[in-house]
C-alpha cells in the first residue's frame, strides 16, 4: 500500500494546535529546535496562544512547521510500505524535512528566513487575498481579465481557485463577484502570498538556500510550483524559490500522487482542510489524519487493520 502524507501550511493555525503532543520528548525536541533559531516562545504560542500573536506571519509560519513534524513523527512508526509526501505551501517545508531533504534545523532556518521575507514584503505591498468557489481555474482566469495585477494563487481544488493581488484590486472584484453572484470569500492573510507581489521575498530566500545543504529525498516528494515530483536537490532549491511567487498546484499534487498510486492519503497537522480538499480533487478517497492524540489512535488502528489484510 502506497500512503500519501500531506503536511498543512499558514491558515490552519488554531490555539492548542500540537497541545496533545506537548509531553512527548519528540515533540519538546522539535518544539526546541525551533524555538534555538526563531527566539520565540513556539510550543507556548501554538498551545496557549493568544490568538493575536499566534496569527502573525512570523509566529504562524514556525509554530505550523513545528506542528505538522509533530504530527509527523507521531504516526510515522506505524507507516508500512511505501510514503509519498506533499505539503500545501508552508507545509512543503515539512514534507521537506520528513523526506530527509532538509535538516530539521534547516527547516527552522528557512521558514524562519521564509515568514520574515514574507511579512515586509506584505507590508510594502498591500496585497489581499480571495477564495472563488464554484467556479474552475480557466472561468477564474477570465474573471480576473478585467483585474490587472490580480492573479491565480492557490489552485487548491476543481472548483476552489484562490487569486491574489493589490488590495484594491482585490475589493473590487469582490464587489464584481458579489454582483454577479459568485461565491468568494475574502482570506484572513497579510498579503498576495504566492504571486508576483512576494518576488521581493523570494530574492530573500534565495540568498539563504545558498547556505543549506538539500540532499535527494528518502521518500518521493510532490512540488508546490510545478505538481510533480521532486527529482533532484537543484529542483528542490528552485521549487523553494519560485514556490512564494507562483501558484500552488494542489490539485496537481493530488492527481499526481493518485497516478502513483497512492492509495491513502494522511493529514499530519491542525485541522483537516487538506483531507477535506483530497476528497473534492479526488470523490471517494480514502483520508485519515493525525492533529491530537484521539485522530491518532483512530489512524493508528486502521492503518493496522489495512496492513493485516
Amino acid at each position: 500500500m502506497k500512503i500519501g502524507i500531506i503536511f498543512p501550511g499558514q491558515g490552519s493555525q488554531f490555539v492548542g494546535m500540537g497541545k496533545d503532543f506537548q509531553e512527548d520528548e519528540r515533540s519538546q525536541q522539535i518544539f526546541q529546535s525551533g524555538e534555538e533559531i526563531t527566539g520565540l516562545p513556539l510550543e507556548q504560542l501554538a498551545g496557549n496562544g493568544p490568538e493575536s500573536e499566534l496569527t502573525r506571519t512570523i509566529v504562524c509560519q514556525p509554530a505550523i512547521l513545528a506542528t505538522d513534524l509533530v504530527c509527523w513523527e507521531m504516526i510515522r512508526p506505524y507507516l508500512s510500505g511505501e510514503v509519498h509526501l506533499a505539503g500545501h505551501s508552508l507545509g512543503e517545508y515539512a514534507a521537506l524535512v520528513a523526506s530527509g531533504a532538509l535538516s530539521l534545523e534547516d527547516g527552522f532556518r528557512l521558514v524562519w528566513a521564509r515568514a520574515r521575507a514574507m511579512q515586509e514584503a506584505a507590508s510594502k505591498t498591500e496585497g489581499g487575498m480571495l477564495a472563488v468557489q464554484g467556479k474552475s481555474r480557466e472561468e477564474v482566469e477570465n474573471l480576473i481579465l478585467d483585474f490587472p495585477g490580480v492573479e491565480v494563487s492557490n489552485i487548491n481544488a476543481p472548483l476552489q481557485i484562490v487569486v491574489g493581488g493589490p488590495l484594491e484590486k482585490i475589493s473590487s472584484l469582490e464587489e464584481h463577484l458579489r454582483k454577479e453572484k459568485v461565491k468568494a470569500v475574502r482570506l484572513r492573510v497579510s498579503g498576495a502570498f504566492h504571486t508576483s507581489l512576494m518576488k521581493e521575498a523570494s530574492a530573500v530566500l534565495k540568498e539563504v538556500l545558498g547556505q543549506i545543504e538539500v540532499k535527494p529525498p528518502r521518500h518521493p516528494v510532490y512540488l508546490n510550483y510545478s505538481g510533480r515530483q521532486a527529482e533532484s536537490p537543484g529542483e528542490i532549491k528552485e521549487a523553494l524559490v519560485r514556490q512564494i511567487y507562483s501558484p500552488v498546484r494542489w490539485v496537481e499534487i493530488i492527481r499526481a500522487m493518485a497516478r502513483a498510486e497512492v492509495s491513502l492519503f494522511v493529514e499530519a497537522g491542525p485541522r483537516t482542510v487538506l483531507s477535506n480538499l483530497v476528497q473534492k480533487i479526488i470523490p471517494g478517497s480514502q483520508t485519515l489524519n493525525v492533529r491530537d492524540r484521539e485522530s491518532l489512535e483512530s489512524t493508528r488502528e486502521r492503518l493496522e487493520k489495512m496492513a493485516a489484510n
